[in-house]
């Protein structure tokens, strides 16, 4: 049974007798204000606060492709004069080797060889998409580029080279585009000495210079070569009758 006793006006007496504690009251004259106790859930209720809890999205972390970025910068207009520099440089050796070795087994193993065109070939097809990446970016229209290129810029010197002046990218393909077609033409005209029996060196020097001109002289010389052979085989046929 509970037991209710007053104390003294100095204490306040707990309500359950078995647990009777006395506080001293102290004394102030400002009032406090009681700390709210922490409202706590039974574990049956908890689940259901949960359920009412909106849920939180996951926050997705964007990675940054680089992958996209270093192939867009292969097409840059800044790594173009390095690799234009060392297009020319590069190019130059195959030339002095069929120029001034042409019997070597070096030169022979390499030009034989369908990499020796294919090489050239592949960095011209560079140089194009470099060309025309370069100008999508500078907002030029591609299809009105080339309709400008095979109406006007072919019937006027002075509009074609105006293409090459506004648009440096285009100068390089095109360069690169006559040195690849050079360099093929040059291998032909090699091959074609060497089984043969045939001096090419002048032919490739003219054909190094000025393309075209190396092919003619290259044929001229086979033909005055077939000539003389023709008529030596003529007279050693008379001298043994």
């Amino acid at each position: 049974m509970t037991m209710y006793r007053l104390a003294s006006p100095s204490c306040v007496v707990a309500r359950n007798a078995d647990q009777r504690q006395q506080v001293p009251r102290r004394h102030s004259t400002t009032t406090r204000t009681p700390f709210a106790k922490p409202c706590i859930l039974r574990p049956q209720f908890q689940s259901s606060v949960k359920m009412l809890r909106p849920a939180r999205r996951p926050v997705r972390v964007t990675k940054t492709s680089t992958r996209g970025s270093k192939i867009v910068a292969l097409f840059d207009s800044e790594s173009l004069p390095s690799l234009f520099t060392g297009f020319n440089t590069a190019v130059l050796i195959p030339w002095v080797a069929m120029i001034f070795a042409p019997r070597a087994r070096l030169t022979q193993t390499v030009m034989k060889s369908e990499w020796s065109q294919v090489i050239p070939c592949l960095i011209f097809t560079y140089f194009f998409v470099t060309a025309a990446v370069i100008d999508a970016a500078a907002g030029e229209d591609l299809a009105t580029k080339v309709q400008f290129l095979f109406t006007e810029a072919i019937a006027d010197p002075d509009k074609m080279a105006s293409m090459f002046v506004a648009s440096p990218s285009y100068a390089a393909q095109d360069w690169v585009h006559l040195c690849t077609w050079d360099l093929i033409v040059g291998r032909m005209i090699y091959l074609d000495g060497l089984a043969k029996g045939l001096p090419t060196w002048h032919s490739l020097t003219f054909c190094f210079n000025s393309g075209p001109p190396g092919l003619l002289i290259h044929i001229l010389t086979k033909g005055i070569v077939g000539l003389v052979e023709e008529a030596k085989s003529t007279a050693a046929d008379l001298t043994e009758d």
